[in-house]
């Protein structure tokens, strides 16, 4: 055999190592670096859990101020302050309702028409004409007229 299919030959064996190796400690490697990840993800979840924990608990022990020593304006704010967050929150969930009933709407459409394109849903403007019908004879109606 010569030197140059030596040379060649354990260059080829080289490789083929080589890439075994890569393999075998690719594969050990991205093991590792999967358990590395479960174990941070699961230490993120214990903190995050625990301050959550921490968070509640420091909230139950804080006392609301002391409503009786609150004068008439401030209890008077304070209903203005909450009548507004009701008015706030029950202006969202009507929106929602209605566009939760729009897609309800819109999907019953498309399944009973499904090649129909799909419209956008408007409001009719306040100011736009009322559509005008025209007369379904309106030959008879020119006669009619002229008499």
């Amino acid at each position: 055999m010569s030197e140059i299919e030596k040379l060649v030959r354990d260059i080829v064996y080289g490789s083929v190592g080589a890439v075994s190796t890569l393999m075998e400690k690719g594969g050990e490697l991205a093991k590792a670096f999967v358990d590395k990840g479960e174990e941070a993800v699961k230490a993120g979840k214990e903190q995050t859990d625990d301050l959550i924990r921490r968070l509640q608990e420091k909230v139950r022990n804080e006392e609301l101020p002391d409503l009786e020593k609150l004068t008439r304006e401030a209890r008077d704010e304070l209903r203005k302050r909450l009548d507004e967050l009701d008015l706030a929150e029950a202006e969202k969930a009507a929106r929602e309702a209605a566009e939760a009933a729009l897609n309800a709407v819109q999907e019953a459409v498309n399944t009973l028409v499904p090649d129909a394109p799909e419209a956008e849903a408007k409001a009719p403007a306040e100011d736009a004409p009322e559509a005008i019908e025209a007369p379904e004879d309106a030959e008879a109606t020119e006669d009619k007229a002229e008499d």
